[in-house]
């Protein structure tokens, strides 16, 4: 039987890698505008400005504000929470560790990136707020790391079978939402130290007897 091969993607040609590296720049110096002044106030002007692009430049990439704050919120919000899950699950034998590695990532991140993650959770909530649909889709993507999590946690034999996994990851999205809304409107908010104890308690809610 001839040995199974091994694909890798290819690389990118100089051409596309420059168009990421203007993207970024775009995505960089409006993260930074909003994170001192918040989404509304900032100007694609400004962006441009702060990113060294021209105004065409920015709406080869964007069509509009909008859409770039749009694309910061997936980033953000959605794909480095499910990233650092699969990190996590390619790293650690055990669900309580994986756990362990994404509340601690998470933890890092609220603090190295504190004002840009507020501004981003603030702009979602007015966005589910008028679409229900996209908050949804947010909502649903978080749930599904976990769901994904806890059944191979399952499989392991070290999430318990007393409630059903889709339970266990309403429980730890819907937690985790909550304190957010809270850091929101709460500016003395504990956050760091809810997570930490989120963390605990998800860790003794699952456990396998």
């Amino acid at each position: 039987m001839p040995p199974e091969q091994v694909t890798t993607a290819p690389e990118p040609s100089r051409r596309e890698r420059r168009k990421l590296e203007v993207q970024a720049k775009i995505t960089d110096a409006a993260a930074t505008l909003f994170a001192s002044r918040g989404c509304e106030e900032v100007t694609v002007e400004e962006i441009c400005e702060h990113a060294d692009v021209a105004r065409k430049t920015f709406y080869n990439y964007f069509p509009s504000k909008q859409q770039l704050i749009q694309h910061l919120c997936l980033t953000v919000l959605t794909d480095r929470p499910r990233d650092t899950m699969l990190q996590a699950i390619a790293q650690y034998p055990s669900t309580t560790q994986r756990l362990d590695y994404f509340f601690t990532t998470m933890r890092a991140n609220l603090t190295a990136y504190r004002e840009l993650e507020r501004t981003l959770i603030l702009h979602s909530m007015f966005q589910l707020a008028e679409n229900s649909s996209s908050g949804g889709s947010q909502i649903m993507a978080q749930n599904q790391v976990f769901l994904d999590l806890y059944r191979q946690g399952r499989e392991l034999g070290d999430v318990s079978d007393r409630h059903s996994v889709e339970f266990f990851a309403e429980v730890t999205v819907g937690a985790i939402n909550a304190m957010m809304i809270n850091w929101i409107h709460r500016d003395n908010f504990p956050l760091l130290q809810r997570m930490q104890e989120l963390q605990q308690f998800v860790c003794e809610m699952i456990q396998a007897e």
